[in-house]
């Protein structure tokens, strides 16, 4: 064999080992709890348009779909850039036809916005159009139906009607309150002494049935009337009452509902003065006292306050005075035949008030008072037929 010369006086070149045991590469670990990464999708081929869009939500056909905002998604359609969405009441869904221009989007869901208004128990249909660079695949037409419209919520038990429903110890001429009829733009009322509320067992004295408008600025779930002459209802009596809801066009929708209530029983007169009958006192502000009349607690529309007038001289014409309506609640003067009586009257909430300042009272003088229970708003009014009381202050 031939063999390379090495000219003399020259080292040979170094000898180069094998790599150790065989030159196979080492085997790669696969990945732990065998996950499997996700294959690499080839970069679509020139000329070729995507799949179509499928897998829809809501599935096609769907039924109870949420009118506010719903969410409308679908799975990747293979090679897509981009998807049109179409939508709208008819099946024939195109750029030139209901909805004008679609819906254009990257991502595989699109947000119906909250403006586009969709109607409750309405029928809905959709599609997806999915693009690239090299064209457009129509998608199927899918469906939904959205859901029925939430029932109104009822108006509070707790609060309407005013009075509730079957109260007794009403006052006379309460405030009527009920819910507000959705559209309504006034209402027809009719207050009786029987449920079926007939012409003759209607209330005297007013012109049936009432038309009123009022509603409630607080509240405007409710509306109200009150413009009963109180002496036309009876004490202690059960009454009904019904409201008609009328619409602008002049339509009338008849109430089904008739709700009742019971005046209260005339109250007694307050009991129990103090300073009694006869005692005399030694205070220019004396302070006059009394026991509530029974049944004054559970007056319902009103608080019961008293009326306590006191007068030097009118002796049993205080009565009288009052009786005969001419009453403030301030000083007040009364012209009887030959003189001027000057009588003083104040109104409290409370069953005791001490006089003010200004009640003059005289040194060894002789004084009366009477106290009255007031209630119904423009003053139930129930004069004691037994309270007349003397009050002398004795000189210091």
């Amino acid at each position: 064999d031939v063999r390379p010369t090495i000219p003399a006086g020259r080292p040979a070149p170094p000898t180069v080992d094998p790599p150790p045991g065989d030159d196979t590469p080492p085997a790669v670990e696969p990945p732990p709890n065998g996950y499997t990464p996700p294959a690499v999708s080839p970069p679509p081929a020139a000329g070729t348009a995507p799949d179509a869009a499928g897998t829809p939500q809501p599935s096609n056909g769907a039924a109870g779909v949420a009118v506010s905002g719903p969410l409308l998604s679908w799975a990747y359609a293979p090679r897509a850039l981009s998807y049109d969405v179409y939508w709208g009441t008819t099946k024939e869904l195109a750029a030139d036809t209901e909805r004008g221009t679609p819906i254009n989007t990257s991502s595989t869901f699109v947000t119906i916005a909250a403006t586009a208004s969709l109607e409750h128990e309405t029928l809905y249909y959709w599609r997806v159009d999915a693009r690239n660079e090299a064209g457009t695949t129509r998608g199927p037409v899918w469906s939904f139906t959205t859901a029925a419209a939430p029932a109104p919520a009822p108006a509070p038990a707790a609060s309407l009607p005013q009075p509730p429903d079957g109260a007794t110890g009403v006052i006379r001429g309460p405030y009527l309150i009920w819910p507000a009829v959705p559209g309504a733009v006034s209402y027809d009322l009719y207050v009786g002494t029987a449920r079926d509320l007939t012409e003759d067992t209607l209330l005297q004295d007013w012109t049936w049935p009432i038309n009123t408008s009022n509603h409630n600025t607080n509240n405007p779930t409710s509306a109200y009337f009150r413009a009963f002459n109180r002496n036309s209802m009876r004490y202690n009596t059960l009454y009904y009452w019904r409201i008609d809801a009328r619409t602008e066009t002049g339509a009338i929708s008849r109430g089904t509902t008739v709700w009742s209530f019971t005046t209260t029983a005339r109250l007694p007169a307050p009991s129990d003065p103090q300073p009694s009958d006869g005692a005399t006192v030694t205070h220019d502000r004396p302070t006059l006292s009394w026991a509530a009349p029974p049944g004054a607690e559970k007056i319902v529309g009103d608080e019961v306050d008293y009326i306590v007038t006191w007068s030097p001289k009118l002796k049993d014409n205080l009565l009288n005075f009052v009786i005969n309506g001419v009453y403030r609640y301030r000083d007040c003067d009364v012209q009887r035949p030959g003189a001027t009586i000057t009588c003083h009257s104040l109104r409290t909430s409370s069953t005791s008030v001490r006089l003010p300042t200004n009640a003059n009272l005289v040194p060894g003088k002789t004084y009366y008072w009477r106290v009255q229970s007031w209630y119904g708003g423009d003053g139930d009014n129930s004069w004691p037929a037994t309270i007349k009381m003397r009050m002398q202050r004795q000189s210091r």
